[in-house]
């Protein structure tokens, strides 16, 4: 996009990731073949691929199959959702630019947890949107929600949580199911859409701590991305998905 700052460690990772013998820059899943990926299906002989398939366009909101499946993975015994609450994208800028171009216009206000992938602050300051950053306390849930609360505004539109955040890039700090509770608390009190990226849901180091699903908590305004790259390690399928409250 013409007059986007660049992200710097995105032309970084562009001229040394091909040429370094050891990579320290990313977090995601070692990547899987084709053949790796059919071991874990039920029945190891069966063909995972249907070569009757037609290759048509196809619903412009993605395949109904998969759109329930990623409706289960969000969902809860509290809280289900269907395949009419998912949208599925060709890959994750865009599914995250669809997102912002919707909930950002020019004079908004809006807080973004830090640090946080560079796209979901530059894109809304880009299109004339006033960021607020949020950084979460050192082990301080009351101080975290302190600072957040003052930084909400009455014409706040959204507060965007990096999920991918939850858990964190690049730190890997789990926002817990109280701190979403009083996160979407304080949106609602502005009507404000809360927005996690969790591409690296369900990815934790501490198996005790669970990053809940943000759409799992029944907020109206809420939505939701991941896709099959850094937890599943299947960047080269490019689906993305966008999961509204």
């Amino acid at each position: 996009m013409e007059g986007i700052k660049d992200f710097p460690i995105d032309h970084w990772i562009r001229q040394y990731a091909p040429i370094c013998n050891v990579q320290l820059h990313g977090s995601s899943a070692p990547i899987v073949s084709i053949n790796e990926l059919k071991k874990f299906h039920a029945n190891t002989s069966a063909m995972i691929m249907d070569f009757d398939l037609t290759l048509d366009y196809g619903p412009f909101e993605g395949s109904a199959e998969l759109r329930e499946r990623v409706a289960a993975l969000h969902s809860t015994p509290e809280y289900r959702l269907d395949a009419e609450n998912v949208i599925i994208t060709p890959g994750s800028i865009l599914a995250n630019f669809l997102i912002l171009d919707a909930i950002c216009q020019p004079g908004d206000h809006i807080i973004c947890q830090y640090p946080v992938f560079s796209q979901l602050h530059l894109l809304p300051q880009h299109r004339g949107v006033e960021v607020t950053s949020w950084q979460l306390m050192n082990d301080d849930t009351q101080d975290s929600m302190s600072a957040l609360r003052v930084l909400i505004q009455s014409n706040t539109k959204a507060i965007i949580l990096k999920y991918k955040n939850n858990p964190n890039n690049p730190t890997g700090a789990v926002i817990t199911r109280e701190m979403l509770v009083q996160i979407i608390d304080m949106a609602r009190e502005v009507n404000a859409t809360v927005f996690s990226d969790e591409v690296f849901q369900p990815l934790v180091h501490n198996p005790e701590v669970k990053a809940c699903p943000l759409v799992s908590l029944g907020y109206e305004r809420s939505i939701s991305s991941g896709s099959l790259s850094k937890v599943y390690g299947l960047p080269g399928i490019t689906p993305r998905r966008l999961c509204p409250g």
